[in-house]
Protein backbone atom coordinates (compact mmCIF):
# COMPACT_ATOMS: atom_id res chain seq x y z
CA UNK A 1 0.00 0.00 0.00
CA UNK A 2 1.45 3.42 -0.79
CA UNK A 3 1.28 6.37 1.61
CA UNK A 4 0.70 9.76 0.58
CA UNK A 5 3.45 11.96 1.42
CA UNK A 6 3.73 14.66 3.70
CA UNK A 7 2.96 18.04 2.01
CA UNK A 8 5.31 19.67 5.11
CA UNK A 9 8.51 18.49 6.49
CA UNK A 10 9.94 18.52 9.40
CA UNK A 11 12.82 21.05 9.14
CA UNK A 12 14.14 20.74 12.86
CA UNK A 13 18.14 19.95 12.85
CA UNK A 14 20.66 18.61 15.36
CA UNK A 15 23.98 21.12 16.19
CA UNK A 16 26.61 20.62 18.53
CA UNK A 17 28.04 23.94 19.16
CA UNK A 18 31.89 23.81 20.03
CA UNK A 19 32.92 27.29 19.71
CA UNK A 20 30.78 30.99 20.53
CA UNK A 21 31.99 33.65 18.00
CA UNK A 22 30.47 36.51 20.39
CA UNK A 23 28.17 39.20 18.99
CA UNK A 24 27.81 39.99 15.16
CA UNK A 25 25.20 42.14 14.56
CA UNK A 26 25.04 41.52 10.63
CA UNK A 27 23.27 39.47 7.90
CA UNK A 28 26.19 37.13 7.91
CA UNK A 29 25.96 35.75 11.73
CA UNK A 30 26.86 31.80 12.31
CA UNK A 31 25.50 29.08 14.23
CA UNK A 32 27.74 30.09 16.82
CA UNK A 33 27.61 33.84 16.36
CA UNK A 34 24.97 35.58 18.64
CA UNK A 35 23.01 38.61 15.91
CA UNK A 36 21.39 40.18 19.01
CA UNK A 37 21.65 39.96 22.93
CA UNK A 38 18.87 41.82 24.08
CA UNK A 39 18.74 41.17 27.97
CA UNK A 40 22.02 39.18 28.15
CA UNK A 41 25.28 39.98 29.16
CA UNK A 42 28.88 38.56 28.05
CA UNK A 43 31.39 38.81 31.02
CA UNK A 44 31.61 35.20 30.79
CA UNK A 45 31.66 34.57 27.53
CA UNK A 46 31.88 31.92 26.23
CA UNK A 47 28.94 31.52 28.51
CA UNK A 48 26.17 33.51 28.35
CA UNK A 49 24.39 34.98 31.88
CA UNK A 50 21.31 37.48 31.63
CA UNK A 51 22.05 40.82 32.13
CA UNK A 52 21.67 42.67 36.25
CA UNK A 53 18.62 44.73 36.60
CA UNK A 54 18.84 48.14 35.65
CA UNK A 55 19.04 50.97 38.27
CA UNK A 56 18.86 54.78 38.33
CA UNK A 57 21.96 56.62 39.07
CA UNK A 58 20.36 59.82 39.55
CA UNK A 59 17.73 62.47 37.83
CA UNK A 60 18.61 65.04 35.38
CA UNK A 61 16.96 68.21 34.63
CA UNK A 62 18.52 68.77 31.09
CA UNK A 63 20.38 66.47 29.66
CA UNK A 64 22.13 67.59 26.34
CA UNK A 65 24.69 65.19 25.18
CA UNK A 66 26.22 61.55 26.68
CA UNK A 67 29.77 60.60 25.75
CA UNK A 68 31.80 57.48 26.55
CA UNK A 69 35.48 57.72 26.41
CA UNK A 70 37.27 55.83 29.01
CA UNK A 71 34.43 56.74 31.11
CA UNK A 72 30.73 58.39 30.63
CA UNK A 73 30.58 62.02 30.69
CA UNK A 74 27.32 63.84 29.96
CA UNK A 75 26.06 67.86 30.09
CA UNK A 76 23.06 68.12 32.07
CA UNK A 77 21.13 71.48 32.00
CA UNK A 78 24.76 74.01 31.72
CA UNK A 79 26.78 72.13 33.58
CA UNK A 80 29.60 68.99 32.77
CA UNK A 81 29.39 65.71 34.21
CA UNK A 82 32.26 62.99 34.61
CA UNK A 83 30.72 59.30 35.76
CA UNK A 84 33.12 56.49 36.22
CA UNK A 85 32.34 52.82 36.77
CA UNK A 86 31.56 53.83 40.53
CA UNK A 87 29.90 57.15 41.10
CA UNK A 88 29.76 59.81 40.13
CA UNK A 89 32.73 62.23 40.31
CA UNK A 90 33.13 63.60 43.52
CA UNK A 91 34.29 66.93 42.13
CA UNK A 92 31.78 69.77 41.82
CA UNK A 93 30.39 70.32 38.40
CA UNK A 94 32.68 72.47 36.17
CA UNK A 95 32.17 76.20 34.76
CA UNK A 96 29.01 76.55 33.06
CA UNK A 97 28.04 76.14 29.81
CA UNK A 98 25.32 77.51 27.88
CA UNK A 99 21.86 76.33 27.93
CA UNK A 100 20.98 74.98 24.58
CA UNK A 101 19.19 71.69 24.12
CA UNK A 102 21.84 69.83 21.69
CA UNK A 103 25.78 69.73 22.30
CA UNK A 104 28.10 67.87 20.89
CA UNK A 105 31.12 66.28 22.47
CA UNK A 106 34.25 64.71 20.50
CA UNK A 107 37.31 63.40 21.75
CA UNK A 108 40.77 64.13 19.95
CA UNK A 109 43.95 63.23 21.73
CA UNK A 110 43.73 64.23 25.21
CA UNK A 111 40.56 66.24 25.12
CA UNK A 112 37.18 66.03 25.08
CA UNK A 113 35.88 68.99 23.34
CA UNK A 114 32.34 70.59 24.25
CA UNK A 115 30.41 72.29 21.05
CA UNK A 116 28.87 75.10 21.02
CA UNK A 117 30.59 76.10 23.87
CA UNK A 118 33.96 76.02 22.77
CA UNK A 119 35.05 74.27 25.38
CA UNK A 120 37.16 71.54 26.54
CA UNK A 121 37.94 68.50 29.22
CA UNK A 122 41.68 67.32 29.96
CA UNK A 123 41.52 63.99 30.76
CA UNK A 124 44.63 63.45 32.03
CA UNK A 125 44.79 66.12 34.75
CA UNK A 126 40.79 66.18 35.14
CA UNK A 127 41.10 69.94 34.37
CA UNK A 128 38.47 72.00 32.22
CA UNK A 129 39.15 75.05 30.41
CA UNK A 130 37.68 77.32 26.85
CA UNK A 131 39.06 76.59 23.47
CA UNK A 132 39.31 80.57 22.95
CA UNK A 133 41.01 82.94 24.90
CA UNK A 134 41.59 86.91 24.35
CA UNK A 135 43.39 89.53 26.62
CA UNK A 136 42.69 93.51 26.02
CA UNK A 137 44.97 96.35 27.35
CA UNK A 138 47.88 98.65 26.71
CA UNK A 139 50.42 97.11 24.36
CA UNK A 140 54.17 97.78 23.02
CA UNK A 141 55.02 97.09 19.69
CA UNK A 142 58.96 97.02 19.75
CA UNK A 143 62.03 94.76 18.99
CA UNK A 144 62.30 91.44 20.21
CA UNK A 145 64.18 88.11 20.05
CA UNK A 146 63.47 85.54 17.92
CA UNK A 147 66.09 81.60 17.87
CA UNK A 148 68.14 83.72 20.78
CA UNK A 149 69.11 86.76 18.39
CA UNK A 150 67.92 90.07 18.10
CA UNK A 151 65.27 90.67 16.06
CA UNK A 152 63.78 93.55 14.32
CA UNK A 153 59.67 94.52 15.01
CA UNK A 154 58.49 91.34 16.23
CA UNK A 155 57.58 91.71 20.17
CA UNK A 156 54.28 92.67 21.05
CA UNK A 157 54.06 93.37 24.58
CA UNK A 158 51.28 93.77 27.02
CA UNK A 159 52.36 96.70 29.50
CA UNK A 160 48.68 97.09 31.41
CA UNK A 161 45.49 95.07 31.21
CA UNK A 162 44.56 91.54 31.05
CA UNK A 163 47.45 88.01 30.93
CA UNK A 164 48.25 86.72 27.50
CA UNK A 165 47.26 83.21 28.03
CA UNK A 166 48.46 81.39 24.78
CA UNK A 167 51.51 79.17 23.79
CA UNK A 168 54.30 79.07 21.09
CA UNK A 169 52.35 77.84 17.80
CA UNK A 170 48.79 79.72 18.58
CA UNK A 171 47.33 81.59 15.44
CA UNK A 172 46.30 84.93 17.17
CA UNK A 173 43.94 87.87 15.61
CA UNK A 174 45.57 91.39 16.57
CA UNK A 175 42.75 93.90 16.37
CA UNK A 176 42.04 97.62 17.67
CA UNK A 177 45.17 99.41 16.19
CA UNK A 178 44.16 102.42 14.64
CA UNK A 179 45.90 105.42 12.58
CA UNK A 180 48.59 104.26 11.05
CA UNK A 181 49.28 101.45 13.48
CA UNK A 182 45.81 99.98 12.04
CA UNK A 183 48.05 97.73 9.56
CA UNK A 184 49.06 96.18 12.77
CA UNK A 185 45.59 94.50 12.91
CA UNK A 186 46.14 90.89 11.39
CA UNK A 187 46.46 87.19 12.48
CA UNK A 188 49.79 85.81 13.33
CA UNK A 189 51.25 83.09 14.59
CA UNK A 190 52.94 83.00 18.14
CA UNK A 191 57.21 82.07 17.71
CA UNK A 192 57.88 82.53 21.14
CA UNK A 193 56.83 83.14 24.43
CA UNK A 194 58.78 85.40 26.84
CA UNK A 195 59.77 83.83 30.02
CA UNK A 196 56.91 85.71 32.05
CA UNK A 197 54.47 85.56 29.93
CA UNK A 198 54.19 89.27 28.92
CA UNK A 199 55.70 89.51 25.91
CA UNK A 200 54.86 87.23 22.23
CA UNK A 201 57.79 86.98 19.48
CA UNK A 202 56.91 86.85 16.07
CA UNK A 203 58.99 86.43 12.82
CA UNK A 204 60.87 89.25 12.11
CA UNK A 205 59.57 92.82 10.91
CA UNK A 206 56.04 91.56 11.51
CA UNK A 207 54.89 95.07 12.73
CA UNK A 208 54.91 98.46 11.59
CA UNK A 209 55.74 101.10 13.85
CA UNK A 210 55.59 104.88 13.55
CA UNK A 211 58.22 106.61 15.20
CA UNK A 212 58.34 109.83 12.72
CA UNK A 213 56.79 112.15 15.56
CA UNK A 214 58.15 110.49 18.83
CA UNK A 215 61.28 109.32 17.98
CA UNK A 216 60.31 106.32 20.36
CA UNK A 217 62.38 103.48 19.35
CA UNK A 218 59.19 101.50 20.62
CA UNK A 219 55.39 102.44 20.17
CA UNK A 220 52.58 101.73 22.69
CA UNK A 221 49.11 101.43 21.33
CA UNK A 222 46.11 101.36 23.40
CA UNK A 223 42.77 99.17 24.00
CA UNK A 224 44.83 96.76 21.61
CA UNK A 225 42.82 93.05 21.79
CA UNK A 226 44.97 89.66 21.58
CA UNK A 227 42.65 86.85 20.39
CA UNK A 228 43.00 82.79 19.74
CA UNK A 229 39.93 82.31 17.94
CA UNK A 230 38.02 78.91 17.02
CA UNK A 231 35.41 79.07 14.22
CA UNK A 232 31.63 78.61 14.72
CA UNK A 233 30.65 75.02 14.07
CA UNK A 234 27.35 73.10 13.86
CA UNK A 235 28.90 69.32 13.36
CA UNK A 236 32.18 68.22 14.34
CA UNK A 237 34.09 64.51 14.13
CA UNK A 238 37.84 63.90 15.07
CA UNK A 239 40.22 62.16 11.97
CA UNK A 240 43.63 61.64 11.62
CA UNK A 241 44.31 63.37 14.68
CA UNK A 242 42.65 66.83 13.60
CA UNK A 243 39.43 67.98 14.55
CA UNK A 244 37.01 68.46 11.71
CA UNK A 245 33.97 70.87 11.44
CA UNK A 246 31.32 72.33 9.43
CA UNK A 247 28.51 75.34 9.17
CA UNK A 248 26.52 76.56 6.42
CA UNK A 249 29.25 76.29 3.08
CA UNK A 250 32.31 76.13 5.11
CA UNK A 251 34.42 73.10 6.42
CA UNK A 252 37.48 73.60 8.57
CA UNK A 253 40.21 71.40 10.01
CA UNK A 254 42.23 72.29 13.16
CA UNK A 255 46.20 71.91 13.25
CA UNK A 256 47.16 68.45 13.59
CA UNK A 257 46.78 67.52 17.53
CA UNK A 258 45.94 70.92 18.54
CA UNK A 259 41.81 71.39 19.00
CA UNK A 260 42.94 75.04 19.79
CA UNK A 261 43.82 76.49 16.64
CA UNK A 262 41.73 77.11 13.31
CA UNK A 263 43.53 79.75 11.62
CA UNK A 264 47.37 78.44 11.45
CA UNK A 265 47.52 78.94 8.05
CA UNK A 266 50.57 80.51 6.81
CA UNK A 267 52.91 77.90 7.49
CA UNK A 268 52.50 76.21 4.93
CA UNK A 269 53.51 73.16 6.62
CA UNK A 270 51.86 69.67 7.39
CA UNK A 271 50.43 70.00 10.74
CA UNK A 272 48.86 73.62 9.77
CA UNK A 273 45.28 74.24 9.58
CA UNK A 274 42.86 73.73 6.89
CA UNK A 275 39.86 75.95 5.54
CA UNK A 276 37.78 75.64 2.12
CA UNK A 277 34.57 76.75 1.21
CA UNK A 278 31.60 74.14 -1.05
CA UNK A 279 29.96 75.81 -3.71
CA UNK A 280 26.75 73.66 -3.91
CA UNK A 281 23.17 75.21 -2.21
CA UNK A 282 22.36 74.67 1.79
CA UNK A 283 24.03 74.07 4.72
CA UNK A 284 25.55 70.86 6.17
CA UNK A 285 23.29 68.55 7.86
CA UNK A 286 26.04 66.80 9.58
CA UNK A 287 29.82 65.15 9.22
CA UNK A 288 31.51 61.98 9.95
CA UNK A 289 34.53 59.38 9.91
CA UNK A 290 34.74 57.22 7.37
CA UNK A 291 37.24 54.96 6.17
CA UNK A 292 40.05 57.41 7.33
CA UNK A 293 38.99 60.70 5.59
CA UNK A 294 36.15 63.27 7.50
CA UNK A 295 32.98 63.02 5.66
CA UNK A 296 30.56 66.03 5.12
CA UNK A 297 26.71 65.64 4.77
CA UNK A 298 24.31 68.16 2.70
CA UNK A 299 20.31 67.32 1.90
CA UNK A 300 22.01 66.51 -2.01
CA UNK A 301 25.46 66.32 -1.45
CA UNK A 302 28.37 64.13 0.23
CA UNK A 303 31.55 65.86 0.58
CA UNK A 304 34.69 63.63 0.95
CA UNK A 305 38.45 65.12 2.09
CA UNK A 306 41.58 63.14 0.56
CA UNK A 307 44.42 64.34 1.80
CA UNK A 308 46.86 64.36 4.64
CA UNK A 309 48.26 67.40 4.53
CA UNK A 310 46.70 70.76 3.76
CA UNK A 311 48.44 71.64 0.24
CA UNK A 312 47.50 68.21 -0.67
CA UNK A 313 43.94 67.98 0.54
CA UNK A 314 40.77 67.87 -1.87
CA UNK A 315 37.51 67.79 -1.54
CA UNK A 316 35.56 65.72 -3.58
CA UNK A 317 31.52 66.09 -3.66
CA UNK A 318 29.11 63.67 -5.08
CA UNK A 319 25.05 64.10 -5.40
CA UNK A 320 23.18 62.11 -3.60
CA UNK A 321 18.98 61.34 -3.08
CA UNK A 322 18.34 62.72 0.12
Amino acid sequence: MNLTKMTHEDEMKKLTQESCGGDTNTSSAGYDELWEMENLKSDGMPLLSPRRPRYKIRDLNFPCAFYAHNALYFVSSKWFYKYNDVSLSAKNPYDPLSETDRKQLVAIGDYIIIFPDKAYYKVSDDSFGWLESSATGRVLFSDGLYAGEQALSNALTIVSGDTFKFKAGDAVEISGCTGDLEINNQTLIIREISDDGQSLYFYENSFFRDNSNTGDYAQYAENITVARKVPDMDFLCECENRLWGCKGNDIFASKLGDPFNFYAYDDGISTGSYWVQTGSAGDFTGCCRFHGCPVCFKEDQIYKVNGSRPSQLQVMGSASHG
